[in-house]
This record gives C-alpha cells, sequence and structure tokens, in this order.
C-alpha cells in the first residue's frame, strides 16, 4: 500500500486533534475530581462564619477562630 503525502498529513493533523481532546478531557476530569475534593474540605463555622479546611479525621472540628464546635458534614437543619 503507498501512502502519499496527502493522507500522511491528513492523518497525522488528525491524530494530534484527537490526542489534544484526548488529554484535554482527561485533564478537565482530574481538575473536577481535585476541586470536589476540596470542598470536602472546607468548613464553615455556625457561630462566626470563619471558613477554614478540615484537616481532622474527626466528626466535630474545632474553629481556628471562635474555637466553637462544627460537625464536618454540615451542623443540621438549623444551621
Amino acid at each position: 500500500m503507498e501512502l502519499s503525502l496527502n493522507d500522511f498529513v491528513l492523518t497525522v493533523l488528525f491524530g494530534s486533534l484527537m490526542l489534544v481532546g484526548l488529554i484535554g478531557a482527561v485533564s478537565r476530569f482530574l481538575h473536577w475530581k481535585s476541586e470536589r475534593r476540596l470542598c470536602q474540605r472546607v468548613v464553615e463555622c455556625r457561630l462566626c462564619g470563619h471558613v477554614f479546611l478540615n484537616s481532622q479525621h474527626e466528626e466535630l472540628v474545632t474553629c481556628e477562630a471562635c474555637h466553637a464546635p462544627n460537625r464536618k458534614n454540615g451542623n443540621g437543619k438549623l444551621g
């Protein structure tokens, strides 16, 4: 089978376009995954409203500003 220059160039361009699309999709997925993980670590204090990152693995997290205990997954229906 003989490959002409035109066919070779089209194959390389199409392959490059597919590779860039694949790398872009993987990059978007990894960025979304890291953003979701970061949002799960953010805690807002129920008393003073201070926002901080939760680095503890316990259910109750102490606020850095007012030292009030806060639940890791929200503070219920009322706050």
